[in-house]
C-alpha cells in the first residue's frame, strides 16, 4: 500500500528538483570515496592485500565546532553530557552516488563503514557509520556519513 502524502505528487516532485538544485549548487566540495573490496577470509588475514576503487564525487564536507575544527567543545572531562567521537560529517545527494553505482537497486548505500575511507583535501577521513536522510515519501534523497581524522595515515 502506497504512503499517503498531503502534498500532490507534482509538488513532491518540485521539493525532489528544489533539494536537487540545492545540493547541485552548494554541495561541491571534491572528494575521493575509496571503497575496499571485501575479504574472502572470514578472519580477514588478508586485508592487506585487497584491491579499492576510487570514486570521484562532490559533496558537502562539515567539521564539528572546537579548537582547530575540531568538534571536542561538547566533550566534558568529567564524563557528563553527551560524547561525540566523530570530527565532522560529508552530505551527499543519492542521485550522486547512484551514478557511480554506490547505490543498489533497492536504493540502499553499499559501502562500507568499517573498511572505506574519504580523501579531502589530502586528508584521509575515517568513516564511522552512514544514515539516510530527507526522506521523501518512497525515496531517500540525502546520505550522511560521519567520520573521524586518520591521524595515523592520513
Amino acid at each position: 500500500m502506497a504512503k499517503k502524502s498531503l502534498l500532490s505528487s507534482s509538488q513532491l516532485k518540485q521539493i525532489e528538483s528544489a533539494i536537487k538544485s540545492v545540493t547541485d549548487t552548494f554541495m561541491r566540495y571534491p572528494i575521493k570515496y575509496i571503497k575496499r573490496s571485501t575479504s574472502l577470509d572470514r578472519f580477514q588475514e588478508n586485508r592487506q592485500e585487497r584491491k579499492t576503487q576510487e570514486y570521484n564525487l562532490e559533496a558537502l564536507v562539515v567539521f564539528n565546532p572546537g579548537p582547530g575544527g575540531l568538534g571536542k567543545d561538547n566533550q566534558n572531562s568529567d564524563g557528563a553530557g553527551s560524547f561525540d567521537d566523530s570530527d565532522g560529517y560529508i552530505l551527499f545527494h543519492i542521485d550522486d552516488l547512484k551514478d557511480v553505482g554506490l547505490v543498489d537497486v533497492k536504493g540502499n548505500f553499499i559501502g562500507e563503514s568499517n573498511s572505506d575511507w574519504v580523501i579531502y583535501q589530502e586528508q584521509k577521513l575515517l568513516i564511522m557509520g552512514n544514515t539516510i536522510g530527507a526522506p521523501l515519501i518512497d525515496k531517500n534523497l540525502l546520505v550522511r556519513f560521519t567520520f573521524k581524522i586518520d591521524i595515523l595515515n592520513g
